[in-house]
């Protein structure tokens, strides 16, 4: 189909338009300029588009129809659209898009494999609310299949033991892997083909939510720091959102600062245009079992302040949870530590492993201590100066 209309098309009488008509034995769909209230022309006539696919319907309504809607403001404030429900309050809701990014190994399997979890029996995700049970689709580009059902299996026990209902996950979270996928799974963001993005669809289904995991290994076609190349994976995404669903993505970052361990997404920064959230995980260098979480954009929300995340993953008990470390909590070493008590003697007090409390009063305690001394050496200086 070209791409303009030709000039027969344009001085057409006023009935004649693009009309879009369906061939179920092909399951394809067509389009030819003419009268809706004539006979169809012979299937010769008629532009099809591939098997399954409605790209063509697309190409019709955004490159050739004049049948765009435009509400007056009336109408606009009126007209019921969808309610915008929460699937984890206060920063995910439905139709929203968002994207995880981190470093290598700092957590991005466990935080995706337990937000998919969790939104599948409407259990609490580190301390936000799921309100209810929802459908998820967990789609995993590179892990070994084995790796994955063990957290997932031992997520399951765990949330068990802790007295959720885990039955809805066996229905409610559905997972697919490259692995059982004789030539993986399709390129998602080839521009000349969206047959993986039909495939992706197809199963989907009435699932609510679709995690992608991870860019690097489902979105293979262009350049990573071109934002042109990202237009095709953006364009679909957005008609996923118009279609009630809501999408993750998980996305690598470049290699982090040595001192902070903070490093910005891989690649253009195009990707978070249409986003409704962005989250960044990371961890200082040399820590391990556990990552901070920053929200780097939030769209209609006011974001969490940023917090800490312990991955609790005891593989001899079959369990594995993700903790939301507690500012109270740190609050409580801080005092101990003024107190005079070692950790060691922390750690018992409170019930913690020492190895936990060296990693809060390192992560917390400290550049705390470190911010109220400059402070009051700043305002030391200034009454100087006075």
């Amino acid at each position: 189909m070209a791409g303009k209309r030709s000039h027969n098309h344009k001085t057409a009488p006023s009935p004649a338009t693009w009309i879009i008509v369906q061939d179920p034995d092909q399951q394809r769909f067509g389009a030819y300029w003419g009268d809706a209230e004539q006979d169809r022309p012979a299937a010769r006539e008629i532009q099809w588009s591939d098997p399954g696919s409605d790209e063509l319907i697309f190409r019709v309504k955004n490159e050739f129809s004049d049948a765009l809607v435009a509400r007056p403001l009336g109408d606009f404030l009126s007209h019921p659209y969808p309610p915008a429900e929460y699937l984890i309050r206060p920063w995910f809701r439905k139709r929203a898009l968002g994207m995880v990014f981190a470093w290598r190994g700092t957590g991005k399997t466990y935080w995706s494999l337990t937000l998919a979890f969790c939104l599948s029996i409407g259990a609490p995700f580190v301390g936000f609310d799921v309100l209810e049970p929802r459908k998820v689709l967990y789609v995993d580009g590179e892990m070994d299949p084995v790796d994955v059902q063990e957290i997932l299996s031992h997520l399951k026990a765990a949330a068990a033991e802790d007295g959720f209902d885990v039955s809805p996950a066996d229905i409610n979270l559905r997972v697919l892997t490259h692995a059982d996928q004789e030539f993986g799974i399709p390129d998602l963001s080839n521009p000349e083909d969206d047959h993986g993005r039909r495939m992706i669809e197809a199963v989907l289904g009435d699932a609510e939510v679709l995690i992608l995991d991870n860019m690097s290994t489902l979105c293979t076609t262009g350049i990573e720091n071109d934002g042109e190349s990202w237009a095709t994976m953006q364009r679909w995404l957005v008609a996923l959102r118009r279609k009630d669903k809501s999408v993750l993505v998980i996305h690598h970052t470049g290699k982090p600062n040595k001192q902070t361990g903070k490093a910005d997404q891989r690649g253009t920064s195009k990707r978070e245009d249409a986003l409704n959230f962005s989250i960044q995980l990371s961890k200082p260098p040399g820590d391990f079992g556990c990552f901070s979480v920053e929200f780097t954009k939030n769209r209609g929300f006011k974001p969490p302040e940023k917090f800490g995340v312990v991955i609790q993953h005891e593989k001899e008990a079959e369990r594995c949870r993700l903790i939301k470390e507690a500012e109270d909590e740190v609050a409580a070493v801080e005092k101990l530590l003024e107190a005079g008590k070692t950790q060691k003697d922390i750690a018992e007090l409170l019930g913690k492993s020492e190895p936990t409390i060296s990693r809060i009063v390192n992560r917390k305690v400290k550049p705390r201590q470190a911010a109220r001394e400059a402070m009051a050496e700043a305002w030391e200086t200034a009454k100087a100066s006075t």
